[in-house]
């Protein structure tokens, strides 16, 4: 049995696009507000929290200023089967250091494991480059944009196994 979960990994800032299953703007929270225990929002460690900002946001006011060591994740439930499509936008600023990374896994247990990642994608600032590892081997390595809101689609198909990644 495959459950769909999300682990968001950004040194950037990331917003899921309104969809009819589940969304969230972030427009809701407190604008400096930790996300963390707001709309289903967990940290994947202690300390791996972001704030609400209103510095940025693809829909006004709010997004989640997403970077350090911040490491959030949202689980969802009831999604054993079936086709599902993932979309979320990030915004990365031309002046980020370091990788972020946008991940979906299929098993997720807080605080220890086990967990088993469905899809990993860097976002390495050193390259310019998103840096997907598609599993067997194959990586796919092409530019990202910065200063612009940019979106992440990822559509599952549990039935199957597998899932593309735009």
């Amino acid at each position: 049995m495959r459950r769909v979960i999300l682990l968001a990994a950004f040194a950037a800032i990331c917003i899921p696009a309104a969809t009819a299953q589940w969304s969230d703007t972030f427009d809701s929270y407190a604008a400096g507000s930790q996300v963390v225990g707001q709309g289903g929002w967990e940290e994947w460690g202690p300390g791996a929290g972001a704030l609400v900002s209103n510095a940025q946001a693809r829909t006004a006011p709010n997004s989640i200023d997403v970077n350090g060591g911040a490491d959030l994740t949202r689980q969802y439930y009831g999604y054993d089967s079936g086709a599902w499509s993932y979309k979320t936008y990030q915004y990365i600023p031309s002046t980020m250091s370091g990788t972020t990374y946008f991940i979906m896994l299929n098993t997720y247990s807080y605080p220890s494991g086990p967990y088993n990642w469905s899809v990993q994608v860097a976002f390495n600032s050193t390259t310019g480059n998103v840096e997907a590892n598609l599993g067997s081997g194959t990586a796919v390595t092409v530019p990202y944009v910065v200063d612009a809101w940019a979106p992440i689609e990822v559509q599952v198909y549990l039935d199957q196994d597998w899932c593309k990644f735009f």
